[in-house]
């Protein structure tokens, strides 16, 4: 798996990418064919009205490449529990849990297909998933690392 973290300060970067390998081992393991590049941006919230989110690479077809973008404004934690979130929707698409259709608003979600114009963001499966798991993923890796809690 190649992750590729740019923007933000040399800090960031650096507990970015160790954040991202700790999180996709735990959730994906150790595939080999996956490429992820981290963005972090400054204004990400102001300019488009996100936190963050994880892009598909339009020209695959295959679910391998992935491009996450995170504002670089927040604090550590709200860096690293949104990388969580995010990496969550990279194992549902990696793992083949996740489908979004060309046409229409649709996603396949572990079987069922869901219409994400007409349910609601918070009751989106996929959601209730990735935010289940982002505080979890954090603290793990905080745990992991030895990183006390009030340092990031």
């Amino acid at each position: 798996m190649d992750i590729i973290v740019v923007g933000g300060t040399k800090q960031q970067r650096a507990l970015v990418e160790q954040a991202a390998a700790f999180y996709s081992n735990f959730l994906i393991g150790s595939v080999s064919d996956l490429f992820i590049t981290i963005k972090l941006k400054r204004n990400l919230l102001n300019k488009e009205d996100v936190k963050a989110d994880c892009l598909l690479d339009e020209d695959e077809d295959d679910y391998k490449s992935f491009e996450i973008r995170i504002d670089s404004l927040m604090n550590m934690p709200g860096v690293l529990r949104s990388l969580a979130h995010e990496m969550v929707h990279v194992k549902q698409y990696a793992k083949g849990e996740m489908k979004d259709f060309v046409y229409g608003n649709r996603v396949k979600f572990k079987g069922s297909i869901v219409n994400d114009n007409i349910v609601e963001y918070w009751d989106q499966p996929w959601e209730i998933e990735a935010h289940g798991k982002e505080k979890g993923l954090y603290l793990r890796f905080l745990e992991h690392e030895k990183i006390k809690k009030r340092n990031v």
